[in-house]
């Protein structure tokens, strides 16, 4: 499998989101953002083998700020959480309660769901 980072543009609060596209052996891709950890596409052969976006969502980083109905969300407003968990990122210990999110304007606009890049190196 193929991973490829590009820019998706900068955000309205001056912060650099960015394209992820993970692709197979046969062509097929996912496209995420780091934008909310959000899937901006999903490409996959037709029937006569032509490559087809199936994934419901926007061409760009300005129209996903602006987005009221969660395209391409990865995780919704009610994620939950592991009681007492932690995961170890780059030798530090980070525990899970305080990445709940609960309410819908925190869900719509918080773009740093997840850090990507850390995961793909």
């Amino acid at each position: 499998m193929a991973i490829t980072k590009s820019s998706f543009g900068i955000t309205s609060d001056g912060e650099e989101a960015f394209l992820y596209r993970l692709e197979n052996t046969s062509g097929a891709y996912v496209t995420i953002t780091s934008f909310g950890c959000r899937i901006v596409s999903i490409c996959v052969p037709d029937r006569e083998g032509e490559l087809r976006d199936v994934c419901l969502g926007y061409d760009t980083l300005a129209e996903y700020e602006k987005d009221t109905a969660s395209f391409g969300a990865v995780v919704g407003r009610h994620a939950n959480r592991i009681e007492k968990g932690v995961f170890t990122l780059n030798d530090v210990c980070n525990p899970f309660f305080s990445i709940l999110y609960a309410n819908t304007s925190a869900f719509l606009v918080v773009p740093k769901v997840i850090i990507f890049s850390e995961f793909l190196a």
